[in-house]
């Protein structure tokens, strides 16, 4: 993820939340800020957000590249070294409040274009009920753990 900004960071993980279009003033409603001038026109430019002029003010989705980007920060938070396998359990708790059909669609596109690598974990009688629940389905079976190498 480039290099982002607290307040940056903080509007990504508010937008994560949402699975749809968010104004500035609910946005900072939910968060506390507002995604104005120099931060809004650097997200949109690093295309992790699209922001559209609705009336007087904007509305801002995050991208996939967005979702992307913080996946691999939670990655990055929980793995000793890349390419290390965490539990996906563990990366959704990363990203907590993220609406999980977007973070879901963003794994299995990953996943897809082999940027990411999910396996299911090897002992399946030691998983969590949380463990199965953090789950992704992919090909016939269940994926608990992730691992990113770049």
């Amino acid at each position: 993820m480039p290099d982002l900004s607290p307040r940056e960071r903080k509007a990504l993980t508010a937008l994560l939340a949402q699975e749809r279009p968010v104004s500035n003033a609910e946005l900072a409603a939910r968060s506390g800020l507002r995604l104005q001038g120099t931060e809004r026109r650097r997200l949109n430019e690093l295309h992790l957000v699209e922001s559209v002029k609705r009336g007087r003010g904007f509305v801002h989705e995050l991208s996939d590249a967005g979702t992307e980007a913080l996946i691999r920060a939670a990655y990055d938070a929980l793995a000793p070294a890349r390419g290390e396998f965490v539990g996906l359990r563990e990366l959704r708790g990363q990203l907590s409040g993220a609406a999980r059909p977007r973070v879901d669609r963003a794994l299995k596109a990953m996943y897809a274009d082999q940027r990411i690598n999910l396996v299911p974990r090897s002992n399946q009688r030691a998983l969590s009920d949380a463990d199965r629940e953090a789950a992704i389905r992919l090909g016939g079976e269940y994926k608990h753990m992730i691992s990113i190498e770049r």
